[in-house]
């Protein structure tokens, strides 16, 4: 399955090296151009950049959202890429590491949307190939 990754821009790295090898290697692809794009890192593609994450989403079947914050600048356009994926219907699953009794967002109570602490628990969600090898 083809999915979107939503992070903290300062998680380019880490997604890079840890995330995107991970899913791949259990069989599916990654499609979040603003990883990879550095465009996203000039002012003047800033509403391309938007309308192309936007368009990722719509070409993904699932959306995995990383809830917890990656450095000191908080990830603000991954709730405005959360909410489009709800609205398009797409599988969410929600990657954090806190109790459920402490979540931070009204929409993580959502029926649609599943939650898991760590990336094997998102497999299960996306269907297809089952391998999971170690981070």
């Amino acid at each position: 399955m083809r999915i979107y990754l939503a992070h903290n821009f300062a998680a380019r790295e880490y997604l890079k090296v840890a995330v995107i090898p991970f899913f791949e290697n259990n069989g599916h692809e990654v499609g979040a151009s603003w990883i990879t794009d550095d465009r996203h890192l000039d002012p003047k593609w800033k509403v391309e950049s938007a309308v192309r994450d936007l368009m990722d989403i719509e070409e993904c079947g699932a959306l995995v959202f990383f809830a917890k914050q990656f450095a000191e600048i908080p990830g603000e356009g991954k709730y405005v890429e959360l909410g489009y994926a709800i609205r398009a219907g797409k599988i969410v699953v929600v990657v954090h590491s806190w109790h459920r009794e402490e979540q931070r967002c009204v929409f993580y109570d959502l029926c649609t949307i599943r939650h898991t602490d760590n990336l094997e628990g998102v497999l299960p969600y996306l269907g297809g190939k089952q391998k999971v090898d170690a981070l």
